[in-house]
């Protein structure tokens, strides 16, 4: 069974050019932050993925659409 750390360390290793020393890496860095820290990194990724879209018209980022 994986741990938490082995978890978070798969997690990271998704994102592009993130190799598995790298995703360790990160993991530890993340268990090492205070908690405030790792929560606003965490609503951070979800507002992104909330509220940002492509522009239907010139295709940058934007919370609204049209930009």
């Amino acid at each position: 069974m994986d741990t938490p750390l082995d978890q978070l360390a798969e997690q990271f290793r998704r994102l592009p050019g993130i190799g598995i020393k790298t995703a360790t890496r990160l993991a530890f860095h993340t268990i090492d932050m205070q908690e405030e820290d790792v929560t606003g990194f965490a609503q951070s990724l979800i507002s992104a993925k909330r509220d940002l879209r492509f522009c239907s018209i010139c295709g940058n980022l934007t919370e609204t659409d049209p930009c």
